[in-house]
C-alpha cells in the first residue's frame, strides 16, 4: 500500500468515530478490509436534519466539502439537511415517485437497478465528481439507497464484493432504538397484517447481506454492452470514462494519481 499521500489526500486524524445528532455515520473505507481504499474521502450516514451545534461541529472536523443528499424533494422539505457552513449540498433522487413501504427489500433492489438506473447513474457521478473534497452520501437511514450507491462506487473502483457487502451489513447494527422506535410506530399505523408489517420492517430496519449480494450478482449476470459489473452498469448508463477512472485514482492509495485531482475536464452534474 502506498503510505505517502498527497496532503490533501491524507484522512484527517481528527475525523469523529460519531457525531452528535447523526446516526449510521462512517468512513467507507473503515471496516472494509480493502487494502489500500484512502480513508476520509467517502463517508455514508443517515439523514442529517437533527444535528446539533456540537454534530455541526464535529462534521465539521472531518472536512467533508459536500453532501449527496438521496432523499425524495418530499423528504428533504420534511426534514432539510443541517451542514455545516461552506457544505455544498446535492440532491439527486433515485426514486422519483412513491417511496416502497411494505415491498420485499430484494424487489426494491431490483427496481432501482433495473428502473432507476440514469438517478443511480448520476447520483454516483456527484459523488465522483467531489471525492477529492470529501463526501457524505446519505438518504433516511443510510441504508437502502445509500447502500447501493455507495457499493456501486466501491465496485467500480474496483473493491471486492465480499468487502462492500461487509461494510453495508453494519447498518442494522447502527440504527439507534429512538430511530427503529419511530420506523415500527409508522408502519404498525399503516398496517395490522402480520405478514405485511414483517416485510416492512425488514425492508426498512434490516441490512441483510444477501440482499447487496444478490444485487451484485444481479449485475455480474448481465451485459452492458458486452460487459459485465457495476462499472460496466454505469457506463452503459451515462457514466464518462473518466470519472471512473477518477473514481479508482481517488479511491485506490496503489493506484498513481492521473492528473484528476482538480476536476479537469469532468463535466457539470
Amino acid at each position: 500500500m502506498n503510505t505517502e499521500l498527497p496532503p490533501d489526500l491524507q484522512a484527517p486524524a481528527d475525523v469523529p468515530p460519531s457525531v452528535s445528532g447523526l446516526f449510521n455515520f462512517r468512513d467507507a473505507a473503515d471496516g472494509t478490509g480493502i487494502p489500500g481504499l484512502r480513508r476520509g474521502l467517502l463517508f455514508r450516514s443517515g439523514a442529517l436534519n437533527d444535528l446539533d451545534a456540537s454534530g455541526l461541529t464535529e462534521l465539521a472536523s472531518a472536512r467533508i466539502a459536500t453532501v449527496v443528499d438521496l432523499r425524495e424533494p418530499m423528504e428533504v422539505a420534511a426534514a432539510p439537511d443541517h451542514v455545516p457552513a461552506g457544505t455544498q449540498v446535492v440532491n439527486v433522487p433515485l426514486y422519483r415517485g412513491s417511496i416502497p413501504i411494505s415491498e420485499p427489500i430484494e424487489a426494491v433492489y431490483r427496481h432501482l437497478l433495473q428502473n432507476c438506473a440514469p438517478a443511480l447513474t448520476r447520483a454516483a457521478a456527484a459523488v465522483i465528481r467531489n471525492l477529492d473534497g470529501g463526501v457524505l452520501v446519505h438518504c433516511a437511514a443510510g441504508k437502502d439507497r445509500t447502500g447501493l450507491i455507495i457499493a456501486l462506487v466501491l465496485a467500480a473502483a474496483g473493491a471486492s464484493r465480499g468487502a462492500i457487502v461487509a461494510d453495508y451489513s453494519r447498518t442494522e447494527a447502527a440504527l439507534p432504538p429512538s430511530f427503529r422506535q419511530a420506523v415500527l410506530d409508522r408502519l404498525r399505523s399503516r398496517t395490522t397484517d402480520p405478514a405485511e408489517l414483517a416485510t416492512a420492517v425488514r425492508l426498512h430496519l434490516a441490512s441483510p447481506p444477501e440482499v447487496l449480494e444478490s444485487a451484485l450478482q444481479l449485475l455480474a449476470e448481465e451485459s452492458f454492452d458486452g460487459e459485465t459489473g457495476a462499472a460496466a452498469y454505469l457506463l452503459r448508463h451515462g457514466l464518462g470514462r473518466d470519472l471512473l477512472d477518477r473514481a479508482r485514482d481517488l479511491l485506490d492509495s496503489d493506484l498513481p494519481a492521473r492528473g484528476l485531482l482538480h476536476n479537469e475536464g469532468i463535466p457539470a452534474s
